[in-house]
C-alpha cells in the first residue's frame, strides 16, 4: 500500500512494463528537475567554494 503526501512536486513512478512508457519519461523529468538538478548545484558550488583562492584578511 502506497501513502501520498497531498503535495508531490515528484511525479509518482509506474511500474513495470509502463516504466518506459510516456508517463515513465515524465517523471523521469520530474525526478530530474526536482532531485538531481539541485543535487548537482550543490555539489559544484560546494567544489567551487573549496577550490575558491582565499582572499587575506
Amino acid at each position: 500500500m502506497r501513502i501520498f503526501a497531498s503535495v508531490t512536486p515528484i511525479r509518482v513512478s509506474p511500474s513495470g512494463a509502463d516504466l518506459f512508457s510516456m508517463r515513465g519519461l515524465e517523471t523521469l523529468k520530474s525526478e530530474l528537475i526536482w532531485v538531481w538538478l539541485p543535487c548537482a548545484v550543490l555539489a559544484l558550488t560546494g567544489r567551487w567554494t573549496l577550490r575558491s583562492p582565499r582572499t587575506a584578511s
